[in-house]
């Protein structure tokens, strides 16, 4: 079944995937930018990139695209290596924080789910599990794109 089927078998399922997209393409997008910033490129920064807000980052047509076909982007985080001190290593952390960033959720995320259902009895409420379910899927799923040279 096709996940534009699966969105209108279950309305809700939009409700449960959609902070998943925003938190993780956000967070992916905003670790590239403290990276770069962090290293000696204030681009991003400057261009009002480095925030969590994710309307800098979420892409219209990406984001549609994500949700109907599985398959989207974010708007991508100018870089200028020419700051960089050291070229070949700061454009590879800043080309990993976003990677390392959206792993991190993801076991945050795994973290409290687990604990979740075994301490605090939510094995039986569908919205915990949905959203969190989908917020550790679809940041492995990020990190594990991302690894896929182009």
């Amino acid at each position: 079944m096709s996940r534009i089927a699966q969105l209108f078998q279950n309305p809700l399922q939009f409700l449960y995937i959609l902070p998943a997209i925003i938190l993780g393409l956000t967070v992916h997008e905003w670790a590239h930018a403290y990276a770069a910033y962090r290293l000696g490129d204030p681009t991003a920064r400057n261009m009002g990139r480095m925030t969590l807000n994710p309307i800098a980052h979420i892409d219209p047509i990406g984001f549609i695209m994500l949700i109907l076909v599985g398959f989207g982007w974010a708007k991508p985080v100018p870089v200028n290596p020419r700051n960089f001190k050291n070229y070949k290593r700061d454009d590879i952390i800043v080309s990993l924080a976003g990677i390392v960033t959206n792993v991190i959720v993801a076991f945050l995320f795994s973290f409290v789910y687990v604990a979740g259902v075994l301490k605090w009895g939510l094995g039986t409420n569908t919205a915990f599990l949905s959203i969190f379910g989908a917020i550790i899927s679809i940041n492995l799923a990020l990190a594990i794109f991302n690894l896929i040279p182009i």
